[in-house]
């Protein structure tokens, strides 16, 4: 989707949202069919917040998802 954020970790998704951040779509992952990608508007404000997240969890949210295993042993 042109001019969006793909999120693809559900907790900063759910911050965001609650945020009030736009939400345009959410999709199953390719990657990873149990998972979920979702589609926020594009805006600086976005990534701020993205970064403030970011920070205040100490963690790498660009890696939470990747490596996450199928939960239906297949």
């Amino acid at each position: 989707m042109k001019n969006s954020v793909i999120i693809y970790t559900p907790s900063l998704a759910r911050h965001l949202f609650k945020k009030g951040f736009k939400l345009i779509d959410f999709k199953a992952d390719k990657k990873n069919y149990v998972a979920t990608v979702f589609f926020f508007e594009n805006t600086e404000k976005i990534w701020e917040e993205i970064e403030n997240f970011k920070k205040e969890r100490r963690t790498d949210i660009y890696e939470s998802g990747k490596n996450t295993k199928n939960t239906n042993g297949r």
